[in-house]
């Protein structure tokens, strides 16, 4: 066990609708620190050179820190890193609340997610179950409305959701 660590990675194909568990590199955590660190590594290893940023060989990593859901201020940080389609190089994200911490509280210190679903579909995660499920109930929903409704559809209102809400908007005339 690596103190500060939750010592598992979580592997998301969304091609094959599959998941599996690693435990965490001890020598990956020494020597890139925290969830930026470990999480720059692992897409370096992980995408093949040359990968587009759009395709679904490039990989999405949700990482958290040593300090992710321990009592420090500003601890409950997490990254989102993957390939930057803008530099074509490396792109991170930071966000904070309640599902980083959550995340290490299951036992993971990143989700490292890859391929595409052809169906609209979402990541449940209660601590060692992890599912992939179904989400066309949920597409094109606003954010708020996407949590909303998986608190009920899973009865349980301290559910933490991470999700993303693309709005289409028509050209105006002038384009």
């Amino acid at each position: 066990m690596i103190p500060g660590y939750g010592n598992k990675i979580l592997y998301v194909n969304l091609s094959e609708k599959r998941v599996k568990k690693e435990p965490l590199d001890e020598d990956l955590v020494k020597r890139f620190l925290g969830g930026r660190g470990f999480g720059a590594k692992l897409l370096y290893d992980l995408n093949k050179p040359g990968v587009d940023p759009f395709s679904p060989e490039n990989h999405l990593i949700v990482a958290t820190g040593p300090f992710t859901g321990v009592f420090v201020p500003k601890s409950n940080k997490y990254a989102f890193i993957s390939k930057s389609p803008l530099t074509g190089i490396y792109a991170d994200s930071f966000a904070g609340g309640h599902f980083g911490p959550e995340v290490k509280f299951a036992g993971y210190d990143a989700i490292v997610i890859t391929g595409a679903s052809k169906d609209p579909v979402y990541l449940w995660i209660n601590d060692d179950e992890v599912k992939i499920l179904d989400a066309s109930h949920l597409w094109g929903r606003p954010v708020n409305e996407v949590e909303e409704t998986i608190k009920k559809d899973h009865s349980d209102r301290n559910i933490r959701v991470a999700s993303i809400c693309l709005l289409y908007t028509s050209p105006s005339p002038r384009d």
